[in-house]
């Protein structure tokens, strides 16, 4: 069985949360890596990613197609739920919105994409950023890349949030923000795990029991607008 972590489950939950509500016949992941939401929620879908990892490496739930977020090589209209989480902080200011308007022109009914926001989210990851510089010389080594692209592209604004918000509604689409990821509970389950690297094993273990305590209790995530790491647009594709 493959460890599982407290910090990605609270990142899928919300999304956990959208597929119990319907069931949906064709999945799609954007921005999966090599097992996406498999490990948090038992689903059949498919996952893109640019990863040339080898296919022995990926979840078995997962149909893996090799692409780029912003040049979706499927037709239009071809999944009925389209989601994606913590994606757009890692692209480009600019190429944003185009990820999400790739992202919209595939799905037919319903389309999620989460992301990191606002300047509680960015001051979390300055000083967790800061911190791992100061305490730890090889922490670049471990699998962080993604805490240095936070920073070098910097966490979309709540001012970026409006525009996107703005932008997916002149489409003619309905687009609301969902907060989620109260930021002190985030931070301290962030915190734990970097506090925790060096009894790996020990974190694994003890991380993999609180998620399957959070799937028996289903605590909720969502939180008040801007005081979450963490924020969604929730698109309804039908015009």
């Amino acid at each position: 069985m493959r460890p599982l972590f407290l910090g990605t489950y609270a990142r899928y939950s919300f999304i956990i949360d959208l597929l119990k509500k319907k069931k949906y016949k064709n999945i799609l992941e954007i921005w999966s890596g090599l097992y996406g939401i498999s490990d948090y929620f038992s689903t059949h879908f498919t996952g893109i990613d640019s990863t040339t990892a080898p296919s022995k490496n990926r979840s078995q739930r997962m149909n893996f197609i090799h692409g780029d977020a912003l040049a979706l090589k499927e037709k239009d209209n071809s999944y009925d739920f389209v989601f994606s989480t913590d994606m757009l902080e890692h692209i480009d200011n600019k190429q944003r919105i185009v990820a999400i308007k790739e992202a919209i022109r595939v799905s037919s009914t319903m389309c999620v994409i989460g992301f990191p926001c606002g300047k509680l989210a960015q001051l979390h990851d300055d000083l967790l950023f800061n911190y791992l510089e100061m305490s730890d010389k090889n922490w670049k080594n471990w699998r962080h890349a993604w805490l240095i692209e936070h920073i070098e592209n910097w966490l979309p604004s709540y001012e970026d949030l409006n525009q996107l918000t703005e932008d997916i509604s002149w489409l003619g689409y309905s687009c609301s923000p969902v907060w989620t990821n109260n930021i002190i509970g985030w931070k301290n389950i962030i915190w734990l795990e970097m506090l925790l690297l060096k009894w790996w094993y020990f974190w694994l273990l003890l991380s993999t029991i609180f998620v399957w305590i959070a799937k028996i209790f289903r605590p909720r995530f969502v939180c008040q607008p801007q005081l979450g790491y963490r924020a969604f647009l929730v698109i309804h594709k039908k015009r």
